[in-house]
C-alpha cells in the first residue's frame, strides 16, 4: 500500500470517527468531558504516531521560528523540537516529537504528536483531530466537531 493511501486512510477514519456529530456553530468556550477537550463531538479511539510518522510524504527539520504546514495531504513528519507549529489549509496529517504551540486552522486535520505545551483549534478547524502521547498541555478548542485529547495506548 502506498504512502500515499496510508495517510489518505487515516484522515478518513479520522473524520469518520467525527461523522454523526451534528454541523453547528462552534462554542464560546472550549467544552471538557472526562478529560477529552472537545469541541461539539469526539471518537475515543487514537492514531498510531509511529505508524502514520513512517507513511509521511515528507520529512522537515524544526528550526527556530514558526513551521507552517499546509494541505500537506501526503503528510509531514516534523523531526526535532519544534517552538511553534501553524497548520492551515485543509486535510493535513502531521506527526512530531514534541510541539511548544500549536495552532490548527482549517478542515479536517490530523496532529499527531508525542508532546505539546499548547493547543488552539481555531472556529475553523472543525473535524479535525489533535493528540499527544504525554503531558497536560492548555487547550482552548473552538471548532464544531473536533477533538485534542491525550492519545489513549
Amino acid at each position: 500500500m502506498s504512502q500515499r493511501a496510508i495517510v489518505r486512510i487515516v484522515t478518513a477514519v479520522a473524520l469518520i470517527g467525527l461523522t454523526g456529530c451534528a454541523w453547528l456553530e462552534p462554542p464560546l468556550e472550549p467544552a471538557v468531558t472526562d478529560g477529552v477537550v472537545s469541541g461539539q463531538g469526539g471518537s475515543e479511539s487514537s492514531f498510531d504516531r509511529a505508524a502514520v510518522s513512517g507513511a509521511a510524504g515528507e520529512t522537515r527539520t524544526c528550526r527556530s521560528g514558526q513551521t507552517v504546514v499546509s494541505n500537506a495531504d501526503d503528510g509531514v513528519r516534523l523531526e526535532g523540537d519544534c517552538s511553534s507549529v501553524r497548520v492551515s489549509g485543509d486535510m493535513s496529517i502531521v506527526t512530531a516529537d514534541h510541539i511548544g504551540t500549536l495552532v490548527v486552522e482549517g478542515y479536517g486535520h490530523v496532529v499527531l504528536t508525542g508532546s505539546v505545551d499548547s493547543v488552539t483549534l481555531t472556529a475553523d478547524a472543525y473535524g479535525s483531530v489533535v493528540e499527544w502521547e504525554t503531558g497536560d498541555p492548555e487547550v482552548a478548542n473552538y471548532a464544531a466537531d473536533s477533538v485534542a485529547r491525550l492519545a489513549s495506548r
